[in-house]
C-alpha cells in the first residue's frame, strides 16, 4: 500500500516538476512571442474562463459522490457476480496497475479529488498563462509609455490624450505650414514661369527695339546736321533774350524786396500800436497802483497820530489810576485804624454790659432788651453777611451796644453811629471810584491792545511795503537780467530748434531707410526661413539618405571584399580542378588507351567523372557567379562614385546655408543695433525736450513774476510778452515735435514687441526642432537597431556560410581519405597482380615468346604506369590537404577577429546605450526646466540656441562620473540602512546576512566570524 502510495507522489512531483520546466520555457519565450503583434493581438482578444463557468471540485466530488453511490448500488444490483468481479478488476487507479477497490475508501475518496484536480487544472494553468502573457503584454507597454511618453503608467489616460492631442496638434501645425510652403512655391513658380515669359517677350522686344533705334539714329544724324544749322542760328537769338530775361529778373527781385519792406513796415506799425495800447492800459493800471498806495501811507499816518493821542492818554490814565490807587490804600489804612479803634471800643461796651446784665438779672423789663439786644445782634450779623464781614459787624455791634446802654450812654452811641454812617458811606463811594476806575482801566487796556494790533498791523504793512518796494527795484533788476538772459536763451532756442528740426529730419531720413530695410530685411529673413526650413528638411531627408547608402556602402564594400575574396578562392579552386581534371583526364585515356583497368577501376573512375562533371558544373557555377558579382561590382562602384558626389554637392549646399544663416544673424544683429541706435536718439532727443520745456516753464514763471512786480517798463514788458509768445509758440511747435516722437516712439514699441513675438515663436520652433532632432535620435537608434539586426543576420549567414564551407572541407577530407583507401587498394591489387604474374610465369615458361614478350612488355608498362599515376595522385592530394589545412587556419583566424571585433562592438554597443539614457534623463530634466522657467525664456533671446549649443556639446566625460557618483552614493546608503537594519532587529539578522555577504563580498569564514562576534 505504502509503496503504492509512494508512486503516486513520485508521479505527481515529476508532474509537478515538468510544469515548473514548462512555466519557465514558456517565460523565456513570451518576451521573443510578444514582440509579434499578430500573437499580442491573438493575446488580448482570447477571454479568460470566468470564476462562475468554473465549479469546485469539492461541489463536483459531492455530485458525484451521491450520484456514484446510487449508480454502484443500481449497477450491482443489475449486473451479475461474474461482471462485477470483472468491473471491479477493471476500475485501477490511472497510471499504475494499483486497482482502486483495493485502496481504502480515504484514499480513494482523495484519488478521485485529485484527479478531477487534475482535469480542472489544465483549464487553470492555460487560464493563468493567459493572464500572465497579457501582464507581460502590459508591463511592454507601460515600458514603451514610459520610453516614448512623458507617461509612466496605462492609468494615466488624461495624459496620454493629452499627449496625444499634442502630436496631433504639432502634425496639423506642420502639415499646414507645409501645405503654405507648397502653395507658396507654386504661387513662386507661376511667378517665375511668367517672369520667363515677359523675359522672353522682352528679349524679342528688344531685338525689335534695337532695330529701330539703328534706324532711328541713322534719321536723327541726318536731322543733327539740320539742327545744328538751326541752333547756331537761335543761338544769337538766345543771347539776346538771356540779357532780357536778366534784367527781367533784377527788377522783378527789387519788387520782391520793396514788398517786402512795405510789408515788414505794416507789421511794424501794427506792433507798435498794439504796444501802445497795451502801454495805455499799463499807465492806468500804474495810476490806480498809485492812488491805493497814497491812502495807505494817510491811513499809516493817521494811525500813528492816534497811536500817540492813544499813548498820552494811556500815560495820563496810569498816572490817575497810581493817584487813586495810593488814595485808596491810605484810605484803606485810616479805616483799618478806625476798625481797629472801633473793636476796642466794643470790648469795653461787651465787658459793661457784661456786668450790667449781672446788676439786672431778676429784672423783668430786662429780658425783653435782651431779647431785642440779640435779635438785633443776629439781624446785624446777617446784614454784616450781605454787606462785608469786617464793617458790618462793626455797626451791627454798635447798634446792639447802643440798644443794651441806651440808659448811659445814648450820646456816645449817636456819634458813633453817625461815624459809622459816614464811614460807611465814604466806603461805598470809594468802592464805587475803584470800580468805576477798575472799568476804564479794562476799557483802556481793551483799546490799548487794538491800538497795539493796529500799530503792529500797520508797522507790518510799513515793512511789507518797503520790502515790496525793495522787490520791486530787485524785481527790475532781475527783469533787465532775464531780458539779457531771455536774448541768449533765445538765440539758445533757436540754435537748439534748428538742431532739433535738423535732428528730426535725419531721424526721419533714418527711420524710412530703416524700415524700408526692416521690410526688406524681414521679406528676406521670411524668404531664407522658408528656403532655411525646406532645405533643413532637404538636408535631413538627404542626411538619412547618406547615412543609408553610407550604410549600403559599407555593406557593399564588405560584400564586396568578400566576393574577391571568395572570388580569388574560387579561381584559385577553379585552377586547382581545372589541373586535376585535366591530369585526371589524361590519366582516364591513358588508361583506357592501355585498357588495363579493372572493372572496379572502372565503376570508380565513373564516379571520379561524375564528380568531375559536377565539379564542372560547380565551376561555371562558380564562374557565373564572378561575373555576376564584378556586375554587381562594377555597379556599386558607381552607386559609389554617385552618392559621393551627391555627397560633395548636399555638403557644398549645406556650406550655403551655414553661410547664408550666419549672414542673416549678422544683419539681424546689425537691424537690432540699429534699432537700439534710434533708440537712444529717441530718449536723448525726449530727454532734451523735457529740459527745454523746464526752460520754458521757468523762463515763464520768471516772465509772470516780472510782469507782476514790473510797473514802470512798459516797452520791456511789451517786448517780453513777444519772446513769451514766441516761446510758447515753440513751446506748441516742441509739443507737437514731442508728440510726433511720442508716436514714433509707440510705433517702435509696437514693433520691438511684434519682434519679441517673433523671437517666442522662433523659440518655439527651436523647441520643435529639438523635439524634431529627439525624434531623429530615436529614428537612428531604430536605424542602428536595424542595422544590429541586420549584422547579426549577416553573422548568422556567415556562419552558416563558414559551416557550409567546413562541411565542404570535410568532405573534401573525406574524398581524400577515400581516395587514399582506393590508393592503398590499387596498390594491393598491383601487389597481387604482380604476384599471380610470377606464379603464371613460373608456371607457364614454355609458351611461345610471343606470349612472353607480350606479358613482359605489359607487366613493364603496368607497373611503371601504375607507379607514376598514384605518385601523381598522392602528390596532388596532399597539396590540396596542405592547402585546405591553410585555408581552415585563416578561416578560424578571420573567425577569431570577427569574434573580437563582435565583442568590441557589442561593447561599444552597451557604451552607447548608457550614454544615450543619460544623456535622454539630462534632456527630459532639462526638459523639465524649460517648462517651469518659460517666463524667464521671453526676456532673453539667445537663450534657446545657447541651451542647444550645450546639449549638442556637453562633455560625456562628466555625464559619466556624475552618473558613477550618483550610483556608488545610492550604493553606499543601501549598504548602510542594511548593516543599520542588520544591528538593530536581532530577528532579522538570519534573513539579511546573506543580503550583507552579497554586498560586502564575505566568504564563509567571514560570516561565520561575524555570527560569532554578535553572539
Amino acid at each position: 500500500m505504502f509503496s503504492k502510495i509512494s508512486q503516486i507522489g513520485k508521479t505527481f512531483a515529476d508532474e509537478i516538476n515538468r510544469i515548473n520546466d514548462e512555466v519557465n520555457n514558456a517565460n523565456s519565450g513570451e518576451q521573443v512571442q510578444i514582440a509579434d503583434p499578430s500573437i499580442a493581438k491573438k493575446i488580448l482578444n482570447t477571454k479568460t474562463p470566468e470564476i462562475s463557468n468554473l465549479t469546485n471540485p469539492d461541489d463536483m466530488e459531492r455530485e458525484s459522490t451521491a450520484e456514484s453511490t446510487g449508480s454502484d448500488s443500481e449497477m450491482k444490483e443489475r449486473l451479475p457476480l461474474g461482471e462485477q468481479s470483472v468491473s471491479k478488476i477493471e476500475e485501477l487507479i490511472p497510471g499504475t496497475a494499483v486497482p482502486a477497490a483495493s485502496l481504502p475508501p480515504e484514499i480513494r475518496s482523495k484519488m478521485n479529488k485529485f484527479l478531477k484536480y487534475e482535469k480542472k487544472y489544465p483549464e487553470l494553468y492555460n487560464a493563468y498563462k493567459l493572464e500572465k502573457k497579457k501582464t507581460a503584454l502590459v508591463k511592454a507597454f507601460e515600458n514603451m509609455l514610459k520610453e516614448q511618453t512623458p507617461c509612466s503608467s496605462i492609468g494615466e489616460l488624461n495624459s496620454v490624450r493629452d499627449y496625444l492631442n499634442g502630436l496631433t496638434s504639432k502634425n496639423q501645425m506642420l502639415n499646414d505650414e507645409l501645405s503654405k510652403l507648397t502653395k507658396d512655391k507654386k504661387v513662386a513658380d507661376e511667378e517665375i514661369s511668367a517672369l520667363k515669359k515677359s523675359m522672353k517677350e522682352l528679349q524679342k522686344a528688344l531685338t525689335t527695339r534695337k532695330s529701330q533705334e539703328a534706324e532711328e539714329l541713322e534719321n536723327l544724324r541726318k536731322e543733327n546736321k539740320t539742327l545744328k544749322n538751326e541752333r547756331l542760328n537761335k543761338h544769337k537769338e538766345l543771347t539776346e533774350y538771356e540779357q532780357l530775361a536778366k534784367e527781367n529778373k533784377k527788377l522783378e527781385n527789387e519788387l520782391n524786396v520793396m514788398k517786402a519792406k512795405i510789408a515788414d513796415h505794416e507789421t511794424e506799425r501794427q506792433e507798435l500800436e498794439n504796444i501802445m495800447q497795451e502801454k495805455d492800459s499799463l499807465a492806468a493800471k500804474l495810476e490806480e497802483k498809485c492812488m491805493e498806495n497814497g491812502e495807505i501811507i494817510q491811513n499809516t499816518r493817521l494811525l500813528e497820530n492816534n497811536l500817540e493821542k492813544s499813548k498820552e492818554e494811556f500815560n495820563k490814565v496810569k498816572i490817575e489810576k497810581e493817584k487813586t490807587r495810593v488814595a485808596l490804600e491810605e484810605k484803606i489804612n485810616d479805616l483799618e485804624k478806625s476798625l481797629e479803634s472801633n473793636k476796642k471800643l466794643n470790648d469795653m461796651f461787651r465787658q459793661k454790659i457784661d456786668v450790667l446784665n449781672k446788676k439786672s438779672v431778676g429784672d423783668n423789663k430786662d429780658g425783653p432788651v435782651n431779647v431785642k439786644a440779640n435779635g438785633g445782634l443776629i439781624n446785624g450779623k446777617k446784614g454784616g453777611k450781605k454787606k462785608s464781614k469786617k464793617q458790618n459787624s462793626g455797626a451791627a455791634a454798635c447798634d446792639s451796644i447802643l440798644a443794651q446802654s441806651s440808659s448811659s450812654s445814648d450820646v456816645e452811641v449817636v456819634e458813633l453811629k453817625h461815624k459809622v454812617e459816614e464811614v460807611e458811606a465814604k466806603l461805598s463811594e470809594e468802592q464805587a471810584k475803584s470800580g468805576e476806575l477798575e472799568n476804564r482801566l479794562k476799557e483802556k487796556v481793551i483799546e490799548i491792545e487794538d491800538l497795539n494790533d493796529m500799530l503792529r498791523n500797520v508797522a507790518d504793512s510799513l515793512v511789507e511795503a518797503e520790502k515790496k518796494n525793495k522787490e520791486v527795484a530787485d524785481h527790475q533788476k532781475k527783469v533787465e537780467e532775464l531780458e539779457l538772459k531771455l536774448e541768449t536763451k533765445k538765440s539758445e532756442l533757436e540754435m537748439l530748434r534748428i538742431q532739433n528740426a535738423n535732428a528730426l529730419e535725419d531721424y526721419e531720413k533714418t527711420k524710412k531707410s530703416l524700415s524700408q530695410k526692416a521690410e526688406e530685411y524681414y521679406n528676406e529673413y521670411i524668404k531664407l526661413e522658408s528656403e532655411l526650413s525646406l532645405k533643413k528638411e532637404d538636408i535631413s531627408t538627404m542626411k538619412h539618405t547618406i547615412e543609408d547608402q553610407e550604410s549600403k556602402i559599407c555593406t557593399l564594400e564588405l560584400s564586396l571584399n568578400e566576393a574577391k575574396a571568395n572570388e580569388e578562392k574560387l579561381e584559385a579552386k577553379n585552377k586547382k580542378l581545372r589541373e586535376e581534371v585535366s591530369s585526371l583526364k589524361s590519366e582516364i585515356e591513358k588508361m583506357e588507351q592501355d585498357g588495363i583497368l579493372h572493372s572496379s577501376l572502372k565503376s570508380d573512375f565513373e564516379k571520379a567523372k561524375l564528380e568531375l562533371s559536377k565539379k564542372e558544373k560547380l565551376l561555371l557555377e562558380a564562374e557565373n557567379k564572378i561575373k555576376f558579382i564584378q556586375e554587381e561590382k562594377s555597379k556599386i562602384n558607381d552607386s559609389i562614385i554617385e552618392l559621393k558626389v551627391q555627397n560633395k554637392e548636399l555638403k557644398q549646399q549645406k556650406l550655403k546655408f551655414e553661410d547664408t544663416r550666419s549672414g542673416l544673424c549678422s544683419e539681424n544683429e546689425k537691424f537690432k543695433n540699429e534699432l537700439n541706435e534710434s533708440t537712444l536718439r529717441i530718449n536723448k532727443l525726449s530727454l532734451e525736450n523735457t529740459k527745454l520745456v523746464k526752460l520754458y516753464e521757468e523762463l515763464n514763471d520768471k516772465y509772470e513774476e516780472a510782469k507782476n512786480f514790473k510797473s514802470n517798463s512798459s516797452s520791456q514788458v511789451e517786448s517780453l510778452r513777444k519772446r513769451v509768445d514766441e516761446l510758447s509758440m515753440q513751446n506748441n511747435e516742441y509739443e507737437n515735435r514731442i508728440d510726433m516722437i511720442q508716436e514714433e516712439l509707440t510705433q517702435s514699441r509696437n514693433m520691438l514687441q511684434e519682434r519679441n513675438h517673433e523671437m517666442g515663436t522662433l523659440r518655439k520652433m527651436l523647441m520643435e526642432n529639438e523635439e524634431s532632432q529627439a525624434h531623429e535620435i530615436k529614428q537612428l537608434k531604430s536605424k542602428y537597431d536595424r542595422l544590429l539586426e541586420e549584422k547579426e543576420h549577416g553573422d548568422s549567414e556567415y556562419m552558416v556560410l563558414l559551416k557550409n564551407k567546413q562541411r565542404e572541407i570535410d568532405e573534401l577530407k573525406r574524398s581524400l581519405e577515400k581516395m587514399n583507401l582506393r590508393v592503398e587498394e590499387v596498390e594491393l591489387h598491383k601487389n597481387s597482380l604482380m604476384l599471380e604474374i610470377e606464379k603464371l610465369h613460373k608456371t607457364n615458361e614454355l609458351p611461345s615468346k610471343t606470349s612472353t614478350s607480350k606479358a613482359s612488355s605489359l607487366a613493364d608498362i603496368h607497373p611503371a604506369d601504375t607507379e607514376e599515376y598514384n605518385s601523381k595522385v598522392i602528390n596532388t592530394l596532399r597539396v590540396s590537404l596542405k592547402r585546405a589545412e591553410k585555408r581552415l587556419k585563416e578561416i578560424e583566424d578571420i573567425n577569431s577577429k570577427l569574434r573580437v571585433s563582435n565583442q568590441e562592438s557589442s561593447e561599444k554597443l552597451i557604451r552607447l546605450n548608457k550614454k544615450y539614457k543619460l544623456l535622454s534623463q539630462q534632456y527630459k530634466r532639462r526638459l523639465s526646466d524649460a517648462s517651469a522657467s518659460n517666463s524667464r525664456k521671453n526676456s532673453s533671446i539667445n537663450l534657446d540656441e545657447g541651451e542647444a549649443d550645450v546639449l549638442q556639446h556637453e562633455p560625456k566625460e562628466l555625464s559619466d562620473t556624475q552618473s558613477e557618483q550618483t550610483d556608488v552614493k545610492e550604493k553606499v546608503t543601501y549598504i548602510k540602512n542594511v548593516l543599520f537594519g542588520f544591528l538593530e532587529h536581532k530577528e532579522q539578522r538570519k534573513m539579511l546576512l546573506p543580503v550583507i555577504k552579497m554586498l560586502l563580498y564575505m566568504s564563509d569564514d567571514d560570516t561565520k566570524r561575524l555570527t560569532e562576534l554578535l553572539e
